[in-house]
């Protein structure tokens, strides 16, 4: 990662702010798109953890875990339900 002079940086945010302006849509980098989907899915395995009677993993314990093996666990609660 590269940290820009303090000049710069308020130049590329203002850059940015306007071209998020002209196209209607504010950018959204692949980290912060990755960081939804981990969200999500922690939320989602918190909740079917809950309806099946599951002891709930913490935040901390889901923060370790990187996407693939959220989605695995995902599925897995979704394999127990589906079994209900």
């Amino acid at each position: 990662m590269m940290d820009l002079p303090e000049a710069l940086e308020l130049q590329f945010r203002n850059r940015l702010k306007q071209i998020e302006e002209e196209n209607g849509m504010p950018y959204v980098s692949s980290v912060e798109r990755l960081a939804r989907v981990e969200g999500r899915a922690e939320g989602k395995i918190q909740l079917l953890q809950e309806l099946l009677g599951l002891p709930v993993m913490t935040d901390a314990d889901l923060e370790q875990l990187d996407a693939s093996q959220l989605e695995a666990l995902l599925t897995e609660l979704r394999k127990r339900i589906d079994a209900r």
